[in-house]
């Protein structure tokens, strides 16, 4: 697990800062919560998010999408 800040992370999604963190308080991106507001993502489940074509499910619904410092989903 690679953690990068949120401006290699808007850069590595080709997204502002501002859409990168509403994504990320939407649930739609996967992030890692540090503390109640500071947050990291990791590089390669990004890659791997983009990989799978971001989190439209089937239904269209948005898929929530969050991983904790220790990496497993809440």
């Amino acid at each position: 697990m690679s953690l990068i800040q949120a401006k290699r992370a808007s850069e590595v999604l080709s997204v502002s800062l501002a859409r990168l963190y509403e994504l990320a308080r939407l649930g739609v991106i996967p992030v890692v919560r540090l503390g109640p507001r500071q947050i990291r993502f990791d590089e390669d489940a990004l890659a791997q998010w983009v990989r799978q074509g971001g989190a439209v499910q089937d239904d269209g619904a948005v898929q929530a999408s969050r991983m904790t410092r220790s990496g497993v989903n809440p």
